[in-house]
């Protein structure tokens, strides 16, 4: 799940903050439809309406609440997903087609939280970000089973339509904003 900004700024008071989750191919449509001034989406892929700055990359794992030791037992599972347009939902579902892997099981949810805690009950595994999962990994509550490279690297990009006029708290949002990324 990514988020969406509109009317982004802090250190402006005559601008306002409000924050839509969603999809990223859902909150690029608005944005290129100009219902959005701008967002943070995960994977995203060039589109020529739109400007992108990349703020950091991540490592997408396979987590579930066992140990997972043979490709088989991963591939007859249950997948937690996001909805359509998710990109961890892509990369997962490009995975498994890699592995000839024909119409799994997936099971749709609307949160990261909701996701993660389902995985933990053993409802199903799910891909995730590490970074998301990292404490869990680390007290034994899930594990995870990496993936190749080309599906489990991912990027978090902020992105606006080009054809916006960027005002100066947008403008110094993005500088903001390339400069935490510098720091990652």
């Amino acid at each position: 799940m990514t988020y969406a900004i509109i009317n982004v700024s802090k250190k402006s008071p005559q601008i306002s903050l409000s924050l839509h989750t969603d999809v990223t191919a859902n909150i690029s449509k608005k944005i290129v439809n100009q219902n959005l001034d701008c967002g943070f989406v995960t994977g995203f892929k060039h589109h020529h309406n739109i400007n992108k700055v990349e703020l950091f990359k991540e490592k997408l794992v396979l987590i579930s609440s066992t140990e997972m030791t043979q490709l088989q037992d991963i591939t007859s599972a249950v997948f937690l997903v996001f909805k359509n347009g998710c990109n961890y939902r892509r990369n997962l579902e490009a995975w498994l087609k890699s592995e000839n892997i024909k119409k799994p099981l997936l099971v749709e949810f609307g949160t990261m939280e909701t996701i993660i805690g389902s995985v933990k009950s053993g409802i199903g595994i799910s891909l995730v970000p590490k970074s998301s999962v990292q404490n869990d990994l680390e007290n034994g509550s899930l594990y995870s089973y990496q993936l190749p490279d080309n599906y489990s690297n991912i990027s978090t990009d902020f992105i606006w339509n080009k054809n916006y006029h960027l005002s100066p708290a947008m403008t110094h949002f993005i500088q903001t904003i390339k400069s935490v990324a510098l720091e990652y």
